[in-house]
């Protein structure tokens, strides 16, 4: 065993430089091949998240792209939604001095297809606001019962059978005082659709859709004069 020993001793002291030559160069060999692999590693890893970035903020900018269209569609409701009650309310009078229905001009109808097609888009964003097209879904049905009751033919059949004009008369006014609170109610509606998503698209201030568009507000008290009031007059209000 000793004889073993002393050989051992005695190769290691003739290789000494070779051994420790070799050792050096494993060493350096394996440091080298793991520096290699964690900088492609990292590598890799930073080009997946540049990756996820980019596809984050296109997904972001696409998002706020549908969230301004529905402000602007709405925007455009409101100045069209005040039009057709105007004009209800120009049927109603008619109607009664004259004791039939007075309908000399066409009716219009609240456009809300655009709307659906807006709604039904919500899905392809997993980090959607689900609320926004909640409420925009019970905005067009508020919208469709209005439109509803526009119809000539359902006017006629609801008002028709009054003969005696006292009777027309309430009959009339009891129709539209109806389709005025409708108006009332799609008006809250489309505020509140407007606040929120006036509020959701400031969640996203970085996202480069905004350019171009001019009624990207910051606060609560900014976001007040955006948001539609359908003025009621006294001529428009409920008559009793």
């Amino acid at each position: 065993m000793g004889e073993i020993y002393c050989s051992i001793i005695d190769f290691i002291s003739r290789n000494e430089g070779e051994l420790v030559g070799s050792f050096l160069g494993a060493f350096l060999a394996a440091l080298v091949a793991y520096y290699s692999a964690r900088k492609g590693h990292l590598y890799s890893v930073q080009r997946n998240k540049e990756e996820l970035d980019r596809k984050r903020i296109e997904q972001e900018n696409k998002y706020c792209s549908l969230l301004h269209s529905i402000i602007v569609e709405l925007s455009w409701h409101k100045d069209i939604n005040t039009m057709v009650l105007s004009q209800v309310e120009g049927i109603r009078e008619k109607s009664k001095v004259a004791g039939k229905m007075i309908i000399d001009e066409p009716t219009t109808f609240i456009k809300i297809d655009f709307l659906r097609k807006l709604r039904d888009t919500f899905p392809e964003f997993e980090f959607s606001n689900h609320v926004i097209p909640t409420h925009l879904q019970l905005y067009i049905n508020k919208a469709e019962i209005i439109n509803r009751s526009l119809k000539l033919n359902v006017i006629d059949e609801t008002v028709k059978r009054f003969d005696e004009p006292e009777n027309f008369a309430k009959a009339v006014d009891l129709y539209f005082n109806q389709l005025v609170k409708d108006f009332q109610t799609l008006e809250e509606a489309l505020s509140l659709n407007l606040k929120f998503s006036l509020e959701e698209v400031n969640k996203y201030p970085n996202a480069e859709v905004h350019k171009y568009y001019n009624h990207l507000e910051k606060t609560e008290e900014e976001l007040k004069p955006h948001l539609p009031r359908v003025e009621l007059n006294n001529k428009l209000k409920t008559k009793k």
